[in-house]
């Protein structure tokens, strides 16, 4: 992987064709790609986070791509999300643990929101889960997701 690549990887930023290895999704990810909005309940345990609070934000909107990113320290089979909430969360990815299930990560490299889900047709109920690189306990809520068009 050249530097170009790397540091659009790292910074978020849209790869270049050379970077990319876009797909046309194979039929285990057909059912998950897509524009999503996002409604997340409260995160359970209560905790004041004050300024660390701009790493458990999760965006409105997303869009999750077939595109491929790069693999990097190990981790492959990435795809690219296009949606943040918040300019510290850079390193945004999903992956298909399963044929019809995505995992979706917002993270700083380090610290970040993990969201799972099930793809159903209509409302799906996903679960947000809080990450961080030294010790907190991790929080967890209910997410409230429906498939939408993109724009």
């Amino acid at each position: 992987m050249t530097r170009a690549c790397l540091l659009s990887f790292i910074v978020g930023a849209a790869a270049s064709p050379a970077c990319r290895q876009p797909r046309t999704p194979e039929p285990s990810m057909s059912s998950v790609v897509g524009c999503f909005s996002a409604q997340r309940g409260p995160w359970t345990p209560a905790m004041d986070l004050e300024d660390d609070s701009v790493y458990t934000q999760i965006p409105d909107t997303f869009r999750l791509l077939p595109d491929t990113l790069p693999t990097l320290a190990g981790l492959s089979g990435r795809h690219r999300v296009i949606g943040t909430a918040s300019r510290y969360m850079l390193n945004n990815y999903w992956y298909s643990p399963s044929p019809d299930s995505a995992t979706v990560v917002w993270s700083n490299g380090t610290s970040g929101v993990t969201l799972d889900f099930a793809v159903a047709p209509g409302t799906v109920v996903a679960t947000a889960r809080t990450s961080w690189d030294f010790p907190r306990q991790s929080q967890v809520a209910t997410v409230t997701l429906l498939r939408r068009p993109c724009s």
